[in-house]
């Protein structure tokens, strides 16, 4: 049985590329997802000649079947990474997903229907710890020059006592987004059986001659790249139909390991559930289940009373690429492969300027902030020496 679309996807129209077939090209992009597609527009603009291949259609990865949130960070991560990385290291990655934000408001806004909604963090009742991260993480945000700020929790939520709220998020319709960003690049469908020197061999037998080859497969870097260590981690998501607006904002809550939406028309999207069945989770397959969607269902009568009176209208399930310490992994594997992924469930706020950061670099016109991230967010590195809540065991202790 096939994985059933997002709600995203059924709503997007993404015309289908045809077979791949051997050829010669400055650089082969090896899938066709956010982060793909916009190292691809990247470097066409450079002047490379580009192609990107991919086994499916563009964005039916996580890229189209996730909730559309554009964050400056994992905000109960915060903590954690800055003091594993350093606060200077911390703000670039910062500086990372606000430039990430400006690329995706200003280039694609109109086409992705971007709204600056802003987000909230919320502190489950009762739990002190909780709500001690969430404390910690807006100070330091704030002096990292994030705004966050205490609100109030909307009305028709039950069991949350906090929120936290961080002023320059977004969201986004992520399909329509992954739409206008293959708009004008050369794909092709196809699958990569291996590497072998500066030839791609694809399982048709096509056999495709790069100079560089840039591996943007995610929670499927692992398959081409053995000595990288991606893990698949399904998400699960529902939708409703219709309700009274009780939303204004997308919302994170448990540690981030849930996460809703209210879009314009009404429909309530809800992620998560992932802690609760860490073992299952930990899978490229990407059809939903029915224990995972039975804990989301009771999740959503139990803390969105706003939408008590909905029925379920769509499932679906996606599947991310975590990296080891939840960093992104950017640039160069060897002298002929670069590699972009493992953002742990924080691709919208980050692959489109990871993306510009690797074409900078692939054109020589790299600049020292772009070397500097870089080298820490290199394939190679030895992975940075913490573990946030979003981590695949769900484990929450640092490893400080």
């Amino acid at each position: 049985m096939s994985a059933p679309l997002s709600l995203w996807l059924k709503e997007t129209e993404v015309a289908p590329w045809g077979a791949a077939r051997s050829e010669k090209v400055d650089v082969l992009v090896v899938g066709a997802g956010l982060a793909g597609l916009a190292t691809a527009r990247a470097l066409i603009a450079g002047g490379r000649k580009v192609r990107v291949l991919d086994r499916g259609l563009p964005g039916h990865g996580a890229s189209g079947r996730n909730a559309g949130f554009v964050l400056a960070t994992h905000v109960t991560s915060y903590p954690a990474m800055r003091r594993g990385i350093g606060p200077e290291r911390a703000r670039g990655l910062l500086a990372l997903a606000q430039r990430n934000h400006a690329i995706l408001a200003e280039r694609f806004g109109a086409d992705c229907q971007h709204r600056a909604s802003g987000s909230l963090m919320l502190g489950m009742r009762d739990d002190a710890t909780e709500r001690a991260v969430l404390t910690e993480a807006r100070a330091m945000l704030l002096e990292d020059g994030v705004r966050a700020d205490w609100t109030d929790v909307p009305a028709q939520l039950r069991g949350f006592d906090v929120a936290l709220r961080i002023e320059d998020d977004a969201e986004v319709h992520p399909a329509k987004l992954i739409a206008a960003l293959a708009s004008g690049v050369e794909g092709a469908t196809g699958e990569v059986l291996e590497l072998e020197g500066d030839v791609a061999i694809l399982t048709s037998g096509a056999r495709i001659t790069f100079e560089t080859v840039v591996l943007a497969t995610n929670a499927w870097t692992s398959a081409l790249a053995p000595q990288l260590r991606v893990s698949p981690q399904r998400a699960q998501m529902l939708s409703t139909t219709p309700a009274p607006t009780f939303l204004f904002a997308p919302c994170y809550a448990g540690f981030g390991y849930e996460y809703f939406r209210q879009r314009e028309d009404g429909r309530v999207l809800l992620g998560g559930r992932r802690a609760q069945f860490c073992k299952s989770e930990g899978t490229t397959d990407a059809r939903p289940t029915e224990a995972v969607q039975e804990a989301l269902e009771q999740y959503l009568r139990e803390h969105l009373v706003g939408a008590k009176d909905t029925r379920i209208e769509h499932r679906w399930a996606g599947t991310m690429g975590f990296s080891e310490d939840g960093l992104p992994l950017l640039g160069a594997l060897s002298p002929r492969v670069q590699v972009i992924g493992g953002f742990t469930g924080h691709g919208l706020g980050m692959a489109l300027a990871c993306a510009e950061v690797l074409a900078r670099a692939l054109t020589g016109a790299a600049t020292e902030a772009d070397r500097g991230l870089l080298s820490a967010l290199a394939p190679t590195r030895t992975p940075a020496t913490f573990r946030g809540p979003l981590m695949p065991s769900g484990e929450r202790e640092e490893r400080a």
